[in-house]
């Protein structure tokens, strides 16, 4: 499959098809929904996320709950962690606009958004994946080649021009800006700034440890693009409510609400080591079901039931932020110092 983080380039110009009824945010994180279960388990351990009941049971929960951690606690918080260098903060703050699922048609353009981008997702996977059903039927993409098979060196092609191009708009998108600002750029002076950023890096640097120190056998795109990846950006959530629920005096109910995603995480883990007979028996009723599931399906009830769980912890605390301005970064005017 193309990486993760390339997917969106083949989800998101569709936009420009029907602005009125797709939503970027939806077009974006629906193509990389397949994939999220890897992320939030820290590894590429991969379930029914491929599947369209993957999609409702997990992407779903999981795309909302990002969205609206992103745009109503990241997002602000991006210009805090940012270098004043070249003006890439005042970039990041000027180009926010405001965001939200205010209304019912809000609601379906961002759940149909997101069923749109989870189906390029699979496109592009079918593309470069060995049993796919375009790869089946295609012999040129079965053909060896240097070492690879023509469908690997397409994902490999797929993911280098998802992020290249990416990375090429967004330099051009700066680039123009910049070039209409007739101020120099100044130097980053708010101690604060640099708070944040370690923050940041000491949460994902603790999780990463965790993670390497619970699971010592994880090598490949785990240990390379998963684990990292996902330590960065619960770091990053993690900081940015805890600035928030400074300010605004709400420190207390978020670390109740951490304190039970924390939990929950624990619990999970636990219910993955604990043997299925030997935990189960003995429930009457209960039982009989569960022996009816089976050990496999059961783990997998239980992996739904906690990205569900997960999910509305996440929104509950992204929720902790009180909106005051319809401006994304007017919190600075307590962090700035100014």
């Amino acid at each position: 499959m193309p990486y993760t983080l390339a997917h969106p380039l083949y989800a998101v110009p569709l936009k420009h098809l029907a602005p009125r009824y797709l939503c970027t945010t939806g077009l974006l994180l629906g193509s990389m929904a397949p994939d999220l279960e890897y992320f939030v388990a820290f590894e590429s351990n991969k379930t029914i996320g491929h599947s369209v009941a993957g999609f409702f049971l997990l992407g779903l929960p999981l795309c909302t709950a990002f969205a609206i951690a992103f745009h109503r606690l990241m997002k602000p918080s991006l210009v805090q962690l940012l270098p004043s260098a070249f003006g890439l903060d005042k970039f990041a703050r000027e180009h926010a606009a405001p965001w939200g699922l205010r209304t019912g048609r809000d609601w379906l353009l961002f759940i149909f958004s997101l069923f749109i981008g989870f189906w390029t997702h699979i496109f592009m996977d079918a593309l470069s994946h060995r049993n796919s059903f375009i790869v089946t039927r295609i012999p040129f993409l079965q053909k060896y080649i240097h070492g690879e098979f023509v469908y690997h060196w397409l994902q490999y092609a797929l993911s280098i021009l998802g992020l290249g191009v990416i990375f090429v708009y967004l330099l051009i998108k700066w680039s123009r800006w910049s070039s209409t600002r007739r101020e120099p750029f100044a130097a980053d002076q708010v101690r604060f700034r640099w708070g944040m950023r370690l923050l940041v890096f000491a949460i994902s640097g603790v999780l990463f440890f965790i993670k390497l120190k619970s699971d010592p056998s994880m090598t490949g795109y785990g240990f390379t693009m998963v684990a990292p990846i996902s330590s960065l950006a619960v770091g990053w959530f993690v900081a940015s409510a805890l600035q928030f629920a400074v300010i605004q005096q709400k420190l207390a109910q978020l670390m109740g609400l951490l304190g039970v995603f924390a939990g929950s995480v624990v619990a999970f883990q636990l219910a993955q080591k604990l043997p299925f007979t030997s935990v189960y028996q003995h429930l009457g009723w209960v039982e009989t079901i569960l022996n009816k599931l089976g050990p496999a399906r059961w783990e997998l009830a239980v992996w739904i039931g906690f990205i569900w769980l997960w999910s509305f912890i996440i929104i509950a605390i992204s929720m902790q932020r009180q909106l005051r301005s319809r401006r994304p970064y007017a919190f600075e005017q307590y962090t700035s110092g100014r």
